[in-house]
């Protein structure tokens, strides 16, 4: 179970220890984000999202490095998925025909050779619209069923 579960993920410090395991809108943390407060810190946001992927974790440690891919590679992944759901999802669609249309384009192995052959089309979308790509190459990492790219800005990991 879980498979093709693509997360995207940003790390940032926290000023004292937490024993914290939320899952919350990303618009709320996003709008406290746009208007941070240094001395206030991000606070977490009450809302609360109830989702299947939440009891999916992938490993903790364990994760060995396969190679790195070039961002403007990713880059180009997720601007033809883009392009190729636009155009294949005509206005009128119904919302189960672009869903399906989604599912396959960004479920597609990607044909980069090396380290990220085989890799879903979402990893590159994630990255892309989470502001992920950034630097000149993603690292990629696996461990498990896991796979992970790994730019300066944030993690995109698939299973």
């Amino acid at each position: 179970a879980g498979e093709g579960t693509t997360l995207g993920l940003r790390v940032m410090p926290l000023a004292e220890p937490a024993d914290l395991d939320v899952v919350v809108p990303l618009a709320s943390v996003a709008d406290r984000m746009a208007k941070p407060d240094p001395q206030a810190g991000l606070e977490v946001p009450p809302q609360r999202v109830v989702t299947s992927w939440a009891a999916i974790s992938p490993p903790r440690s364990g994760w060995r490095h396969l190679g790195a891919v070039p961002v403007d590679n990713l880059r180009q992944i997720a601007h033809d998925g883009i392009a190729e759901i636009a155009a294949g999802a005509p206005a009128g669609s119904g919302a189960a025909a672009v869903e399906t249309l989604r599912q396959q384009v960004w479920a597609r192995g990607n044909p980069m050779p090396g380290a990220a052959d085989g890799l879903p089309a979402s990893v590159a979308f994630a990255a892309y619209v989470l502001g992920f790509l950034a630097g000149e190459s993603a690292e990629v990492y696996a461990a498990a069923r896991w796979h992970r790219l790994t730019t300066p800005a944030g993690h995109v990991l698939v299973r």
